[in-house]
């Protein structure tokens, strides 16, 4: 699905830039939610843990891809779902072409109009 028309890369980051135990459970069932939307692909890149054999997932580049712009309202509410277990956040999604959108303080109306409005501008790129 990596050729689907819509992609986007998601950066979700703690704000507090503190080691913080509540963020990560936050953002993990945040990665967990989003990988469950039936019609969207969810690649998180990953990284060696110093000192340990585990990797963990780099939030600033989770990438999306999805065929259907219905798929991508999923990610407003996920995301803020995201933002009310843990305010110290911020998710921002970067599109194919350059341009930016952070949810945080958006309502979900225009958090709608604003993601369809930048894939069907992605669309009518590709």
């Amino acid at each position: 699905m990596a050729k689907a028309p819509f992609g986007v890369t998601i950066s979700v980051e703690n704000l507090s830039g503190d080691e913080d135990t509540e963020f990560a459970a936050a953002a993990s069932a945040f990665l967990e939610k989003l990988q469950g939307v039936d019609e969207l692909e969810v690649e998180v890149p990953q990284r060696a843990e110093p000192g340990t054999r585990g990797l963990i997932a780099i939030l600033s580049a989770i990438v999306v891809w999805g065929a259907k712009i219905g798929a991508f309202k999923a990610i407003y509410t996920l995301t803020r779902d995201f933002l009310d277990r843990y305010r110290n956040a911020e998710a921002v999604l970067k599109f194919r072409d350059g341009s930016t959108l952070k949810l945080k303080g958006l309502s979900r109306e225009e958090a709608k109009r604003r993601m369809e409005e930048h894939l069907r501008r992605t669309a009518e790129k590709a």
